[in-house]
């Protein structure tokens, strides 16, 4: 009787390795991935830093205005932060928390500011409120 239950045991062992290498060769094992970063993702990851509270922050300092704004619209951060919209106050906190002090923040916070007044005063719709922001 035991001997038949450790039969099956490693038996029930070898399928379940059996099984697991079956399902690396059809997926693919993503530890053994030969993925390279390109030099163009290289440069945009040099200016997203892990934040104090592992948050991402946008640091383009070093960058002009222009190849920030190329970045900026590549970005997850801004992906999220256009969740918000209309929810301009909620924006511009997730942009502080986000965007490194310096030109680049106080662009993006005035374009959702400027939004935000000619929104508020109807002078804009929806739409053009949010292509403001979107179109640094």
């Amino acid at each position: 009787m035991k001997n038949g239950l450790l039969i099956l045991v490693a038996i029930g062992i070898g399928f379940v390795f059996f099984a697991t290498d079956f399902m690396k060769s059809v997926e693919g094992d993503p530890s053994s991935a030969d993925y390279t970063v390109t030099p163009e993702e290289e440069t945009i990851y040099k200016y997203f830093k892990d934040g104090a509270s592992g948050n991402k922050i946008f640091d383009p300092a070093p960058l002009t205005i222009e190849k920030a704004k190329e970045f900026w619209d590549e970005s997850k951060i801004k992906q999220e932060m256009m969740d918000y919209f209309p929810k301009f106050d909620l924006m511009k906190k997730y942009v502080k928390l986000h965007v490194a002090t310096g030109d680049f923040l106080e662009l993006v916070l005035s374009k959702i500011s400027e939004a935000e007044l000619k929104y508020q005063t109807g002078k804009i719709n929806y739409e053009e409120a949010r292509r403001i922001i979107d179109n640094l």
